[in-house]
């Protein structure tokens, strides 16, 4: 009878057993299966030296109580979580949280949030920032602190356009046209163009009406104009340098001296015969040589 009991009571209890386990292996799961993630800032993002927000979330079946907040594995706060009014994750209640972070100083720092439920902690969410390396153009300071869990991230690599040359400023000829010393008429020329015949652009006048260019056929800098009617200009052509033109050539009068008219002859050689010859006038007929002459 003793034994019969024995066996009954011993079944009692591995039934209570039995009952029991279920509970307390769904109450860890429930627990430890916390999750937690930072929504801003994203990692290697730059920030102004001056506080900044930080936004994270966390889920849990049996709900989240609170989030710690940790830089460079320092613990820095403790927040209450708040129930989000978004729609549930999976069979997970959602919270959220908020803390001001005032960073110390320039430098890279790691910023950690674990979310707890029920005195239990989940993993820690963490990204990298970077303070006040663009901003304030100060000098970053490493911070030595081992990153744990980082999700792995992208490096870019920069790609150089290179910047086109700008092109030169080319003067075209409309007609046939001279290239003179200077901007004016008054001077020589010294090369020309014919039509649609080119050459390089080298400054302006100070009035801006010609062009200095570089001759064509004798390689010397002469003036030209630049009315539309004579030429036209392509590629970068403003802010050429002005040329002082060379004095302009003084013009000397020409004074042409008329001669006094020759004296008309009067008369005509006249052989004598002795064989001299004389001036005679009136002249006679028939004299000779008879060429004019005055007595």
């Amino acid at each position: 009878m003793k034994a019969y009991k024995s066996v009954i009571l011993l079944l009692i209890l591995i039934s209570l057993a039995a009952c029991s386990t279920p509970d307390e292996t769904d109450r860890n799961t429930t627990i430890f299966n916390i999750q937690a993630w930072i929504d801003a800032p994203l990692t290697n993002a730059v920030l102004p030296l001056e506080p900044y927000k930080l936004i994270f979330h966390g889920a849990n079946e049996a709900g989240v109580d609170e989030f710690e907040i940790h830089v460079n594995g320092v613990q820095q706060a403790v927040v209450p979580a708040t129930a989000s009014l978004f729609p549930q994750r999976s069979n997970k209640s959602l919270y959220y949280g908020e803390y001001s972070w005032s960073p110390p100083a320039p430098g890279t720092y790691l910023l950690a949030v674990f979310a707890g439920s029920q005195g239990e902690l989940s993993s820690p969410a963490q990204v990298q920032v970077v303070v006040g390396q663009e901003l304030d153009g100060l000098p970053v300071i490493e911070i030595e602190t081992p990153i744990v869990s980082l999700e792995p991230t992208l490096t870019l690599t920069p790609t150089l356009t290179p910047t086109a040359e700008p092109e030169p400023c080319i003067f075209t000829s409309l007609v046939g046209l001279n290239c003179r010393e200077g901007p004016g008429v008054l001077y020589d020329y010294v090369d020309s163009f014919v039509k649609d015949q080119s050459a390089p652009v080298v400054g302006a006048s100070i009035t801006g009406y010609h062009w200095y260019v570089v001759g064509p056929n004798t390689g010397l800098v002469c003036a030209v104009s630049n009315d539309p009617r004579y030429g036209y200009t392509t590629g970068l052509c403003e802010g050429q340098p002005q040329f002082t033109p060379p004095p302009e050539p003084t013009l000397t009068p020409t004074v042409q001296v008329r001669s006094a008219p020759a004296e008309e002859a009067k008369g005509c050689t006249v052989r004598q015969a002795g064989g001299a010859i004389i001036c005679v006038s009136p002249c006679p007929r028939n004299a000779a040589p008879g060429e004019p002459c005055t007595p």
